[in-house]
């Protein structure tokens, strides 16, 4: 009887996700050597098909004017304004399911890429004080004089990883931008319907970059996909990746929901990335992260206040 990851619970361990990866390296030896190695060899390009996309994720695209030559992770996206549910009774910090009512924003279609942060860095952005709140510059004199944003190898085309919430906020300053608060970041995944995962309710395993037996190396093996791939699991505000691939940084304070405890001044992290289940990468589901930890899994996306002309619903 096979296991429903989407039926996991969210309540997860550091310890438990250190025995899933050890497990699974212990099923790739006894496979032989051969299958250690494809598992540490880096990531594979979405399956067959996956940017195959059916009548409503054409839909999607069409509503957020998707061509899809010449797309890039940083185009903006419009989040008209309005109400949509968030939230979610059945995990407490996620409670409770509530109406929310935003203003218009833009939001990118995908992640921030090892290139524009390269250029961020290269351009000297890292190191203009302006491009920096008060504790990130604090923290940056003090333990980010040298980013190391990704490992060298790694593809320009890839989300960044390895930045904290602090250099994430920096960089969309740079680009007169800032970074997404959860519930916007919410609202472009789950659209104004409240379903369970960008693309609808259905758990469907080939919609997203996750965790699965065939690709669970240990994190240091990187299996994230390009910021612009995986169209099948386009939200319905036309955005990328809002289910796995890496973990993204928000604006907002950790606060915890019914029952659950507080970490101020961690943040929020949203989305799930490639090690995770399903359940982890349910639009609802929400975890927190000091803003200081740099994350070979964790990236980010940036924001956009929409004018008032733009922000009717």
């Amino acid at each position: 009887m096979g296991i429903r990851l989407d039926k996991i619970s969210p309540r997860r361990t550091t310890a438990h996700r250190a025995m899933m990866v050890a497990a699974a390296i212990t099923l790739a030896a006894c496979q032989g050597p051969g299958a250690v190695k494809a598992r540490l060899r880096g990531p594979d390009p979405p399956a067959a098909g996956a940017d195959a996309v059916g009548p409503e994720q054409e839909a999607a695209l069409a509503r957020a004017a998707i061509k899809l030559p010449g797309l890039k992770a940083e185009d903006l996206l419009l989040v008209p304004a309005g109400a949509f549910t968030m939230g979610s009774d059945d995990v407490p910090d996620e409670a409770p399911r509530r109406e929310v009512t935003l203003p218009g924003f833009f939001i990118e279609r995908g992640e921030a890429t090892v290139a524009r942060f390269a250029a961020f860095v290269a351009q000297g952005g890292h190191a203009q004080r302006k491009n920096w709140s008060a504790a990130g510059w604090a923290w940056r004199q003090k333990d980010g004089l040298r980013p190391h944003a990704s490992a060298p190898a790694r593809h320009v085309d890839l989300p960044v990883v390895m930045v904290s919430q602090y250099e994430a906020e920096a960089l969309c300053r740079h680009a007169g931008r800032r970074l997404p608060t959860e519930e916007e970041w919410e609202k472009a995944a789950r659209g104004s319907d409240g379903r369970r995962f960008p693309w609808g309710d259905d758990a469907d395993p080939t919609r997203s970059n996750h965790w699965h037996i065939k690709h669970a190396p240990p994190v240091t093996a990187d299996r994230s996909w390009p910021a612009v791939s995986a169209m099948r699991g386009v939200s319905t505000h036309g955005a990328l990746h809002m289910a796995g691939n890496v973990w993204e940084w928000t604006a907002s304070p950790f606060t915890a929901g019914r029952g659950a405890v507080d970490k101020q001044p961690w943040r929020v992290i949203r989305g799930g990335d490639w090690t995770s289940l399903l359940t982890y990468q349910r639009t609802s589901h929400r975890e927190p992260a000091p803003p200081q930890e740099r994350r070979p899994t964790l990236g980010f996306r940036c924001a956009m206040t929409a004018p008032a002309t733009q922000a009717a619903p």
